[in-house]
């Protein structure tokens, strides 16, 4: 049974779209907000970690310093975020149960009766069944952090943990591009995480931005990009590689399993502890997969990305020679880029391949979220473009209680040399 409410949870619509005189099959619009550029300003510390906030109104963004081991940085997090936590773990909760119900009223009458089932039961339950199947490929550390959460937040162990598990449930339609070289003004390397699920989705009243500095050996400096009391990684940068994730579809069974690491703490441990593209697809390689989904590995050093097809069974590596071979519909093969749009692969939408040959040889950062997302109507709930060369991150998250997408809305530069640089 909680299959089937995680199924009629999150079924994803693929985007309709229409033509347009330069750019076929891109229905949306040119962003032209300003950038910001605001300074962090300190709300709070404790040992081991402080929290900030970058920004006002409704582009404010939570940003927590950590360092430590797993136990003190999952403590600091939890005591000084226990507010934005728990506001985020219960409204994940109502959202859930009001998109079952929608979804209950569109069965026919007789399973009209599954309206009665306490549905945030079913899905803790689904979450739990995860927790128990991943248990055992989890490193320990993760465990010691997600209690120091919990303790620092005061809230259940267990409840923190399984919520942590929502993303490998639920995996989202994204799109994750990837210029280097002659696709590039600088020819620095750019790379785009846009991840389209819903711009209602309620967790975008605690967008999080956690800079973390283990003392675990081979441990280096990295950021992730998401929300209060997810620690996981669904994307995130350090000064060495940058991660993006995008579902896998259509779905198939032989090469998935339930069994095995969480493919968000996979990547989180791509951001310790990778330097480049051959370490990067090492720890992937090494780790034991679960479900299949897309992932895109930046590398500073490499200045490349490659895009990458992650299952339990399946690990492929494409450049941008090759990926055009298994997904050559409306790829276009440009030296220098590596992209997967929002759609189902292989996509036959012309639109963000269109504006990539467009902008070929001056691609910059403005051009990757203003005309990128803005006309291909991408990251509707986070919107993220990775600058290595500049070591900056342009980032945006939907607004809360309206709506309005990530790809419509102005976008936060954060100085990513600087923020590593903070003090604990």
């Amino acid at each position: 049974m909680s299959k089937l409410f995680v199924a009629i949870c999150f079924c994803f619509a693929l985007f309709s779209v229409v033509s347009s005189e330069n750019f076929p099959g891109c229905s949306g619009e040119v962003n032209n907000n300003p950038t910001l550029y605001p300074e962090p300003k300190l709300v709070a510390s404790t040992a081991h970690g402080k929290k900030y906030i970058i920004g006002e109104g409704s582009y404010a963004l939570n940003l927590g310093v950590f360092n430590g081991t797993p136990r003190e940085v999952g403590y600091a997090y939890g005591k000084l975020f226990k507010e934005e936590i728990k506001s985020t773990f219960d409204l994940m909760l109502d959202y859930v149960a009001l998109q079952v119900r929608e979804e209950i009223k569109k069965l026919p009458w007789y399973l009209h009766w599954l309206k009665y089932l306490p549905v945030k039961s079913v899905f803790k339950f689904a979450l739990e069944t995860e927790y128990i199947a991943t248990f055992f490929f989890v490193p320990r550390r993760w465990e010691e952090e997600l209690n120091g959460v919990a303790h620092g937040a005061g809230i259940s162990p267990s409840f923190v943990k399984n919520m942590n598990l929502f993303p490998e449930l639920i995996r989202a339609a994204c799109s994750i591009v990837g210029t280097w070289g002659p696709a590039t003004e600088n020819q620095g390397l750019l790379q785009l995480r846009a991840l389209d699920w819903d711009a209602d989705a309620p967790m975008s009243k605690n967008p999080m931005i956690s800079i973390y500095h283990f003392n675990q050996p081979g441990s280096q400096p990295f950021a992730n990009f998401g929300w209060a009391g997810l620690i996981g990684s669904l994307a995130g940068f350090s000064d060495k590689v940058g991660i993006a994730e995008k579902v896998w579809l259509p779905f198939q069974k032989n090469i998935t399993s339930e069994f095995g690491k969480p493919w968000m703490y996979v990547l989180r441990d791509v951001l310790q502890f990778a330097t480049d593209l051959d370490s990067g697809i090492q720890i992937l390689k090494e780790s034991h997969r679960t479900w299949q989904i897309f992932v895109g590995l930046g590398s500073r050093e490499d200045n490349q990305l490659r895009g990458i097809e992650y299952s339990a069974k399946v690990l492929n590596v494409y450049d941008d020679k090759n990926y055009t071979t298994p997904y050559p519909n409306a790829h276009p093969q440009m030296d220098g880029v590596v992209f997967f749009d929002k759609h189902v692969q292989p996509s036959n939408d012309p639109c963000l391949g269109s504006i990539l040959k467009a902008g070929y040889g001056h691609i910059t950062p403005d051009y990757l979220f203003r005309t990128g997302a803005g006309l291909h109507k991408t990251g509707d709930t986070l919107l993220a473009i990775y600058d290595f060369a500049n070591q900056g991150v342009y980032i945006a998250y939907s607004e809360y209680g309206t709506g309005n997408p990530a790809y419509n809305r102005s976008m936060t530069y954060l100085d990513m040399t600087a923020l590593f640089n903070i003090q604990v």
